[in-house]
């Protein structure tokens, strides 16, 4: 049975200190990342929803004035001897 023994490198502080730090600031960009991806996604969803009952409040709306426009008007009252 053959043990195996990780051997840590070492590093002077001054190269430790800017590893943990740089590690920190990389977590603390990715998540600021992931919330303006999911601020991003959640706007788009919401313009969408905005923007379909707009959509199809117009739809209805020229739905209407068709249907006004295209029903005969009232017959002209013709007058009899």
């Amino acid at each position: 049975m053959k043990f195996r023994i990780r051997r840590q490198m070492f590093f002077p502080m001054r190269t430790r200190w800017l590893l943990s730090g740089s590690r920190y600031l990389f977590f603390l960009t990715g998540i600021l990342a992931l919330g303006y991806v999911g601020f991003t996604l959640l706007d788009a969803r919401l313009y969408q929803v905005s923007a379909k009952r707009s959509l199809e409040s117009q739809i209805q709306v020229e739905k209407e004035q068709h249907v006004l426009q295209s029903a005969p008007a009232a017959k002209p009252a013709v007058k009899r001897r």
